[in-house]
């Protein structure tokens, strides 16, 4: 797939959405390009549009909780193929502190979430590591 830039839905203001082009970097060795196929809109994403997020300001892309299609894998990815369906984690953490270590994430030092990593769920491919995934049951459907 050779794409230089995606669309995705940024707050640049309180109360304004605005569509900006972004650079797709290449993939990583352990990076998933996935097709979006669902993106929802978190209370986060209220806040920040609302300026009323007490740890992020605009100007920043918007949405976190996706689902979508594996397209390509970086070159150590060895879990996921494309095609895949996939689910990706919203939270960032780092897998390293005291609560990490005990399986307690939630209380990480160092958590993050994938729109402050620099990209928003609503774009048609985001790119997430492979750790971040969750496969989807063949069932499921992308909207009922």
């Amino acid at each position: 797939m050779r794409m230089r830039t995606r669309p995705m839905v940024f707050v640049t203001e309180p109360g304004r959405l605005a569509v900006q082009d972004v650079l797709l970097p290449p993939l990583g060795p352990e990076d998933v390009l996935i097709k979006v196929k669902v993106a929802t809109i978190c209370g986060s994403d209220l806040h920040i549009y609302r300026g009323r997020h007490p740890a992020v300001q605009p100007p920043i892309p918007v949405g976190h909780e996706l689902a979508g299609q594996v397209v390509a894998v970086g070159a150590e990815v060895e879990r996921w193929r494309p095609g895949d369906r996939v689910a990706v984690e919203p939270v960032v953490v780092c897998g390293s502190c005291e609560f990490c270590r005990r399986g307690d994430y939630q209380w990480c030092q160092h958590i993050s979430f994938q729109y402050r990593q620099g990209q928003g769920a609503f774009t048609p491919y985001f790119i997430a590591g492979q750790r971040w995934l969750h496969r989807l049951p063949d069932g499921a459907t992308w909207v009922d």
